[in-house]
């Protein structure tokens, strides 16, 4: 492998640095003290963030806490896997898939499970759309499946493709919740969308408007991780190592492609320092199209436009690990990125972005992170010299430090 450079290094670290700050388990865990809820007892968790937090919940509760976890295929922590009043359903993600039928009714039944002193905790974060599902209707799962990719196909935000989630669902948009006859209920999302609504996040399956039974005398809903929260961690890590901060922005919901002309037209023309970027591209797909996510075609599409650019490397990766379908984050780009300009454009056309960026040794892979908080692309403009002191500091800090500088 080429040696990665300072520039590279540094956009890793920031990434990473914004990851720690929404992951599940962590989050939970703190904002589970800070708010004083006490005596939950049941857990329910769905998302691909939800095995983090629902390890943050038990370590609060204690792991003998009943609870559902919902989560994606290979995302169930290993502190999880031996815990025996825990019930465990991985499923499809983005596609739904025969568990995903499954753990709907299994959440179902878990909600309805629940005594009249029951205290539920619900945790939800992005990817909860796909995998549980009870359909309305007569939808069959190949229905639901070609209903899934075609609005994943053409372009639809995930606000969108939630809604009409919601239309063929018996448990999305605040149904789910209202066959719960319990006490009390709070409510803790990590958000994947834009504006933080709980309505879309997960397709609002743990919106609690339908909740209306009057056995039900509390019910508390909050988002304790979003987009922002990694970002102004990345920000303040920034002000720490000495690195101006350009631009700190939730732009990126637009066409993949105005996207990248946007940020390197910015780096091109824009000062030395560090831009961080979020949000969620938007991308419409070819027939048959190959392996890649949105994070792979951005990152490719703007490593052609610094071609020759010496001072400017970036990364695109989702905070969730995971990049469409497949197992990579993103990407991570520079100046002398680029390859034959030809083949670059041929596999942005055919959405085959992912093998490109391997070759390239550009392909960024970090298995799940523990959180969903939609994507991030942080780009650095700066010499390599500044690049290599800047490190040197970063590498240096104290991790305690750092810790509570970007809480």
């Amino acid at each position: 492998m080429n040696k990665i450079s300072y520039q590279k290094q540094l956009v890793i670290s920031a990434w990473e640095t914004g990851i720690a700050a929404v992951e599940g388990k962590s989050r939970v865990r703190d904002i589970l003290t800070q708010d004083d809820i006490r005596h939950v007892n049941q857990i329910l968790a769905i998302g691909k963030a939800a095995g983090a937090m629902c390890e943050g919940a038990m370590d609060v509760y204690g792991y003998d806490t009943p609870a559902l976890l919902i989560t994606k295929y290979d995302h169930t922590p290993k502190s999880l896997q031996v815990c025996s009043n825990l019930k465990v359903v991985e499923s499809g993600h983005p596609i739904p898939d025969e568990n995903s039928l499954l753990a709907g009714q299994c959440a179902i039944d878990f909600v309805k499970s629940a005594g009249s002193t029951s205290k539920l905790l619900v945790l939800v974060s992005g990817g909860a759309s796909a995998l549980a599902e009870d359909l309305s209707g007569e939808m069959s799962l190949e229905e639901l499946q070609n209903f899934t990719s075609k609005l994943i196909a053409e372009g639809f935000t995930i606000t969108e493709i939630n809604t009409q989630r919601q239309q063929i669902s018996n448990i999305k948009g605040g149904k789910l919740l209202r066959n719960f006859h319990g006490q009390s209920i709070v409510i803790y999302c990590i958000s994947d969308v834009q504006s933080n609504n709980i309505r879309f996040i997960g397709s609002g399956i743990a919106n609690p408007a339908l909740v209306f039974h009057d056995s039900v005398d509390h019910v508390f809903s909050r988002v304790i991780a979003d987009n922002h929260t990694a970002r102004n961690a990345i920000y303040q890590l920034a002000k720490i190592i000495d690195i101006p901060v350009i631009e700190n922005d939730e732009t990126l919901y637009d066409d993949l492609y105005i996207i990248s002309d946007r940020i390197v037209a910015n780096l091109i023309d824009g000062p030395d320092g560090l831009y961080i970027l979020g949000g969620e591209p938007t991308v419409q797909l070819p027939d048959n199209p190959g392996q890649g996510g949105r994070n792979q075609s951005l990152a490719l599409s703007i490593a052609i436009g610094i071609k020759n650019q010496p001072n400017i490397a970036l990364i695109v990766a989702g905070t969730d690990g995971t990049d469409g379908p497949t197992d990579a984050a993103g990407g991570v780009v520079d100046g002398e990125s680029f390859y034959p300009l030809e083949k670059a454009e041929e596999a942005l056309a055919q959405a085959n972005a992912g093998p490109f960026l391997e070759k390239n040794e550009c392909l960024f892979k970090t298995g799940p992170t523990g959180t969903n908080t939609m994507d991030l692309v942080i780009a650095l403009k700066l010499t390599d010299e500044s690049s290599r002191l800047a490190l040197e500091k970063f590498n240096k800090l104290n991790k305690d430090i750092l810790a509570k500088a970007i809480a």
